[in-house]
């Protein structure tokens, strides 16, 4: 679990985005306790920063942006063999002014589906937590299953 790392220099200068770097890497249990019971655990590691005055991000796992969401969201509605599986519809609005949207997948060919009260359902959710990037590569790969790539 090497930290990720972003150089602005190195992006500039040789195309190259997000890798993994560090040494002496190490994660290990410290003596903070938990409130219900054990302890919290700390990562700890080395890095040598290979340009001055350089700009350099650090992060556990690639960063999913609320651009790259967006993105996604309007290449599945124009996506020929994917927007009759699905429509996408406004929840809310963020704090910061930004559409939280969700998906309704299901088979719109016919036009009959949508108005069904007595279809089941499944709802699924990710991302509940800033740091959660992961959930949203993961939330995408399901999408892409369940609209049929």
């Amino acid at each position: 679990m090497k930290p990720l790392v972003y150089s602005e220099t190195l992006a500039r200068r040789k195309g190259v985005g997000w890798y993994r770097d560090g040494y002496d890497i190490c994660y290990y249990q410290n003596n903070m306790k938990k409130k219900n019971g054990g302890y919290y655990y700390s990562l700890a590691f080395s890095m040598k920063f290979p340009f001055k005055h350089d700009t350099v991000y650090i992060t556990h796992s690639y960063p999913y942006t609320y651009s790259q969401m967006l993105n996604y969201l309007n290449e599945l509605e124009v996506d020929p063999l994917r927007k009759h599986k699905l429509k996408r519809k406004s929840l809310c609005q963020t704090i910061a002014g930004n559409n939280c949207d969700y998906l309704v997948i299901t088979d719109y060919k016919d036009g009959k589906n949508e108005d069904k009260k007595d279809k089941r359902t499944i709802m699924i959710t990710s991302r509940v937590h800033p740091g959660e990037t992961m959930a949203s590569y993961m939330m995408e790969y399901m999408i892409d299953y369940l609209t049929g790539i």
